[in-house]
């Protein structure tokens, strides 16, 4: 390399090589060298240069030089790949030609390739998976969530308002039984809710409840002991009797109901039904009443005596058996877990005494509540075990017969999308009306008027948008069906049932339903 003066750098010489040299530098360099002297003339833009010269013997003989918007720089032969052009060694970011002869090609940054960016690792994380869409409420509410009890239906040889008034006169006789002392004959009936009533239980019923009201501690009605009197002297079969009835009624209910207007039987229960409120309004009944709760309290404090006793002694049988723990460990276990289920044996048949004796100062008809389905549930109390069904049934009055409300069919779940998703459906267009006569058929004669464009009909700007059609759930049947469920395990699976039904709120009834279920004596 030449030494640097006059400010600028001396070109190199090309060493001395044979033809197969020359012809392979020729072949990828037909340029001759520039001389920095000529190089303006030549056309070549004049370079400011360093003027430290390099060091000699330096292997990387790098000089850079700034040229406006130029950058040069002298590299080293060595810097080319082998089988490489030297045009194709260019630095994309510095914009220099590295050329193996060590001479200095300018390329403008215009021509320069953007340097290629290296891609993003892809992450190590795992992809989220597709949120899948909520179901609609009205497609929930229809699936099968839990299996549904088995319902049996009760067949009624009476209208429905029959059936609860004598349910309601069923309530009083049975609760305050030692009271009305009606006769022994009457008793299946009473405890029965579908034995049909005759004219002696009807007499029975109202001489019960007139003694009631006449014997009170404070009397109220004078004249009902007249009644009575005439009531006990007339016969059962006799319409005489229900005269006397409604006479008395009439002068404390001014609007009591006339015969014509219900039904024979309906017409006997309801004027009964009267008759039973004003006994309840006596003296006699709510001494009974709190009575009753006195003897309730002491029974809850008895059975909570009894179960401590039987926490206690469990107490000491456990403290007897650490004896054994250190010498026979698995014998310790056996009796212990014994001594457990001794004692929980005890307090299962406390509770279940205790709820036994529960039933005679509680409802007989006991309403458990409503589910979101709008089912009633009811639980029954019999007088005696001779009759068991209805002290073993859960009764039910069913909006649907299934429970639930029926599936929907096809059109009727088409209804039910239209309420979520509008679909645009096309104006159809008014058809245009042509109007012919005889002389546009008659080719030799003129029109007599001269043919006219029909206008176009023109659109209003706000057009009224047409009513829609509201989807209507379909209709429950207008009279409910009373249906039972019977056994524990039938009890405990409807209690499942009215759990897993979609929006459930009543707690209540599910935590009584499992309760009947766990003491019920089959």
């Amino acid at each position: 390399m030449q030494s640097v003066a006059n400010g600028y750098v001396a070109p190199t010489t090309r060493p001395p090589s044979d033809g197969n040299e020359n012809a392979a530098f020729s072949d990828r360099d037909p340029s001759p060298d520039v001389d920095p002297a000529t190089q303006h003339e030549n056309g070549h833009e004049p370079m400011d240069v360093d003027p430290e010269p390099a060091a000699a013997g330096n292997d990387s003989r790098m000089a850079n030089v700034d040229s406006g918007d130029l950058k040069t720089a002298v590299v080293p032969e060595t810097d080319a790949p082998s089988g490489m052009d030297a045009m194709d060694v260019v630095n994309p970011v510095e914009g220099v030609d590295r050329r193996r002869s060590g001479r200095v090609r300018h390329v403008p940054k215009e021509f320069v390739p953007e340097p290629i960016k290296p891609k993003a690792p892809r992450s190590s994380k795992p992809k989220k998976k597709a949120e899948q869409k909520p179901t609609l409420i009205a497609n929930v509410r229809y699936l099968n969530i839990s299996p549904r009890p088995q319902f049996s239906a009760i067949q009624l040889d009476c209208s429905k308002d029959i059936f609860w008034l004598r349910l309601n006169l069923r309530e009083f006789l049975l609760r305050f039984d030692k009271l009305c002392r009606l006769p022994t004959r009457h008793a299946t009936t009473i405890n029965d809710p579908l034995q049909p009533w005759n004219d002696y239980l009807y007499k029975a019923t109202i001489v019960a409840l007139f003694r009631l009201v006449e014997n009170d501690n404070t009397p109220i009605f004078e004249y009902a002991k007249y009644y009575l009197a005439e009531i006990e002297h007339t016969p059962a079969e006799s319409p005489r009797l229900w005269e006397l009835m409604y006479e008395f009624l009439e002068q404390s209910d001014p609007y009591l109901n006339a015969a014509d207007e219900l039904s024979g039987e309906h017409y006997r229960l309801e004027l009964i039904r009267r008759l039973m409120v004003l006994a309840t309004g006596t003296e006699t009944i709510r001494i009974t009443i709190l009575n009753d709760h006195e003897q309730l309290r002491q029974l809850q404090l008895g059975q909570g005596d009894k179960i401590k006793a039987i926490n206690t002694h469990l107490t000491e049988s456990m403290k007897k058996l650490e004896k054994l723990k250190s010498t026979d460990k698995q014998l310790y276990f056996d009796r212990v877990a014994a001594a457990e289920r001794t004692a929980a044996d005890k307090r299962f048949r406390a509770q279940q005494t205790l709820h036994s004796q529960t039933h005679k100062y509680t409802l007989r008809t006991i309403p458990l509540g409503e589910d979101i389905e709008g089912n009633l549930y009811w639980s029954f109390q019999q007088k005696s075990k001779d009759i068991p069904s209805w002290g073993t049934w859960i009764v039910c009055e069913l909006v649907w017969p299934t429970g639930m409300v029926e599936k929907r069919s096809k059109a009727t779940k088409q209804q039910v999308g239209q309420l979520f998703k509008k679909k645009k459906v096309p104006k159809e267009k008014e058809p245009v009306k042509l109007t012919l006569s005889a002389s546009a058929f008659d080719q030799t004669k003129a029109p007599d008027q001269p043919e006219t464009k029909p206008e176009p009909v023109k659109k209003e700007e706000n057009p009224k948008p047409k009513p829609e059609k509201k989807f209507k759930p379909p209709t429950p049947p207008k009279s409910k069906t009373l249906y039972y469920v019977e056994g524990k395990e039938n009890i405990a699976a409807l209690a499942e049932w009215i759990k897993g039904q979609p929006g459930h709120q009543n707690e209540k009834l599910v935590t009584d339903l499992e309760s009947i279920s766990l003491y019920l004596q089959e």
